[in-house]
């Protein structure tokens, strides 16, 4: 019975879907999660004499959730606008794989290069540093495993890369849940997933018996919120809910407030 009645508050909207193409205002969120990790990563503590400006630049790492969030929010609706039309899968894999494996893998063998060829220290290259991790997409597995960041290069530093991997996981998956699942469960689950990330992260680390773990920061799991909140966002404006107020104004100050 309770099952029933949240689904009656995600109306079934019969139009077609709201929104399609390229959202200019999305550029500058971009550019803002951009600018946050830039800061939070260059910008340092000794730079900055006054204590207040420098936690606040250190708090560039929200940053990297907003990206997840924009994520979440495009994958999903390029999911839902193929959903239903032939070469669903082949379409969607091709263009991921054409606009991130070249410059990815291109980073991986420059810094392979360097540590074998210019540091000479392929010792480095062993067990949770090894480039395996990277050239499956599983850096952020080594960092969780490991418990802490990775180290190969004393020139260039892969360890960002962890945030991409997580998006390829997603990748893997999120496809098939989109075209199982109806748009007005999909919504559903987005909302349950974020209601449980918190969980998951506190759950991973008391499982590495830490008040905070790497695990709990990397792995693909604990990160759904952000992305689970950009693919709510998809759904909610391509089923047209926004003119069902206000009960649609009153659902995403919850939201707001249960995510933050």
């Amino acid at each position: 019975m309770l099952l029933r009645q949240i689904i009656a508050y995600f109306p079934t909207d019969n139009t077609e879907y709201q929104v399609r193409g390229h959202v200019k205002a999305l550029d500058g969120v971009r550019g803002l999660a951009v600018l946050m990790v830039l800061f939070s990563h260059f910008l340092l503590p000794e730079f900055m004499p006054d204590a207040a400006w420098a936690r606040l630049v250190g708090g560039g790492w929200l940053g990297v959730d907003l990206f997840f969030v924009l994520s979440g929010f495009l994958i999903t609706g390029i999911l839902l606008d193929a959903r239903n039309k032939p070469k669903y899968w082949s379409n969607f894999y091709r263009r991921r794989i054409l606009r991130i494996f070249p410059l990815y893998y291109f980073c991986v063998l420059v810094v392979w290069f360097t540590v074998v060829f210019v540091e000479h220290a392929p010792d480095r290259l062993q067990h949770y540093d090894s480039m395996i991790w990277f050239l499956a997409f599983m850096p952020n597995v080594a960092m969780a495993l490991k418990t802490t960041w990775i180290y190969q290069s004393d020139y260039f530093g892969l360890n960002h890369m962890w945030s991409l991997a997580v998006e390829e996981q997603f990748y893997m998956v999120w496809p098939l849940v989109v075209w199982l699942v109806p748009p007005r469960y999909l919504a559903i689950l987005c909302v349950l997933i974020i209601h449980f990330s918190t969980s998951f992260r506190h759950w991973t680390d008391d499982a590495f018996h830490q008040t905070w773990s790497m695990a709990s920061y990397v792995l693909p799991y604990c990160r759904l919120d952000g992305l689970a909140a950009g693919a709510f966002l998809a759904i909610y404006f391509r089923m047209g809910w926004a003119k069902y107020i206000p009960y649609n104004r009153w659902l995403v100050r919850i939201l707001i407030l249960w995510m933050a």
